[in-house]
């Protein structure tokens, strides 16, 4: 009967009717339930928001078989504390079947990494995690676990390198598993903000190929459209976002679930989507969890500007720059904020200023951050109808990173604007590939903040 019950309760798992599974998994009593059973109502009620529960499930299913190592990383990952001598228990077991020593010790530091990622401590995650790597470079969840860990470093300081070292876990985690799809939406993103178009094209469409209603795919799915339409995004965007947002929402009841790169990137498509009071307190409790993090203070920045509190918001954009002056949304905000005052010349002062000091840096991830530093420029400028100035600029960028494809989707655009702008005032008929020609050869020359019980930053 449990066994019937147990597949049942699968093929409403795969419908999607998670609450009918719930139910059935429930009905299962004592030790007709078995390992598998346990681990998946634990599953559903980690989905459910009910964390007490899902650990206690992942708890007993460890203490009735300490090889059930899901159990220890999901109990991990839901805030729960693997106690010492559970993990010693795991260790002897795994010893006894024979697994090798240095397969153990791995998983050892693979057990405290995760602890420490979910306590908050992002360096001593990374230094237990890549010594596992070390130890077992094969093993996908250590190598992914690692690449998490590296990318939190990077979005909460603008350490390049970080996002250096966490794209490399990630392209060893696809080596070792093409059917790898944890976390590789932040692979996506690093893409996206690489300007890496062709890569970022492949991953999301094996990502698809996996399961195309996965959230990871989704998310993915949406950098493309960004990646596709940089500057408007259109309403295949908007939908994708919009799927996320309800998706993700229900996560929210539990913070403890996101990473705070996750919790930042929630807060941006609830504001997305319009749900400025859902994004405000997402992003104020993102500040809260991560006050080092120039990335919360920009997606902060983002909501002050919805509410127009724009004084704010500029304080926001300075505090991230404070925290960490490599970080590239926070100087385009900060940019913006002047543009908004009038004050168009201080806008792109402030630009040239970011790269005048971060130009010629050799990691990828920087170079690629001044690139969109100087699009933003080209932006600004051809918004105020300065398209030669823009032109300039934008052929610095197209010789210091020809093959970033923002750079590109941007000198499209400028050469539409351009050549829509002599048709109407001379209805000539001009070809884009003469226009860009042209360029490369140009000489240089309202919700009320008392409503919740969480304080503003400012």
């Amino acid at each position: 009967v449990a066994g019937v019950r147990k597949k049942i309760a699968k093929a409403y798992i795969a419908s999607g009717n998670k609450e009918s599974a719930l139910k059935m998994l429930e009905s299962i009593r004592g030790s007709e339930c078995d390992v598998e059973a346990e681990i998946l109502l634990g599953k559903l009620y980690l989905d459910s928001s009910a964390i007490r529960a899902a650990r206690a499930c992942f708890k007993n299913t460890l203490k009735r078989n300490p090889l059930a190592i899901e159990a220890a990383v999901l109990l991990l990952e839901s805030g729960g504390e693997l106690e010492t001598s559970t993990l010693d228990q795991i260790t002897s077991s795994c010893t006894t079947v024979g697994i090798p020593d240095v397969i153990v010790e791995a998983m050892q530091n693979y057990f405290r990494g995760i602890g420490s990622m979910s306590s908050g401590d992002i360096e001593g995650a990374r230094f237990e995690l890549h010594r596992g790597v070390l130890k077992a470079p094969k093993c996908v969840p250590l190598t992914i676990a690692l690449a998490e860990a590296e990318y939190e470093q990077y979005v909460g300081y603008s350490d390049f390198e970080a996002a250096e070292r966490s794209s490399k876990a990630f392209q060893m985690a696809r080596s070792a598993d093409l059917w790898a799809t944890r976390s590789m939406d932040d692979y996506c993103s690093l893409l996206l903000e690489n300007g890496q178009g062709s890569e970022l094209t492949s991953l999301c469409s094996s990502l698809v190929e996996v399961d195309e209603f996965s959230p990871v795919a989704w998310r993915s799915s949406a950098m493309l459209c960004k990646l596709q339409d940089y500057k408007d995004h259109g309403s295949k965007l908007d939908a994708q976002l919009q799927r996320v947002c309800e998706l993700e929402a229900r996560k929210l009841q539990n913070p403890i679930s996101l990473r705070p790169s996750q919790q930042i990137s929630l807060a941006e498509i609830q504001l997305r989507n319009g749900a400025i009071a859902d994004a405000h307190l997402t992003a104020k409790d993102a500040i809260r969890r991560s006050p080092d993090s120039a990335y919360a203070y920009c997606v902060y920045a983002k909501v002050m500007i919805s509410l127009e509190r724009l004084s704010k918001a500029t304080s926001a954009f300075q505090k991230s720059l404070k925290l960490s002056p490599q970080c590239v949304p926070a100087v385009i905000g900060l940019a913006r904020r002047y543009e908004q005052d009038g004050e168009v010349a201080s806008a792109i002062k402030t630009l040239e200023e970011y790269i005048d000091k971060y130009k010629g840096e050799g990691i990828r991830g920087q170079r690629a951050a001044v690139s969109r530093a100087r699009v933003e420029i080209v932006n600004i400028l051809t918004e105020h109808r300065e398209f030669e100035d823009g032109w300039k600029h934008l052929k610095q960028a197209l010789l210091e990173n020809p093959t970033n494809d923002i750079v590109l989707q941007t000198a499209e655009k400028l050469e539409t604007s351009m050549r829509d702008l002599v048709d109407s005032n001379d209805g000539s008929d001009r070809g884009s590939g003469q226009y860009r020609a042209r360029a490369l050869n140009f000489d240089d020359a309202l919700p009320n903040d008392d409503e919740d019980d969480v304080a503003d930053p400012f």
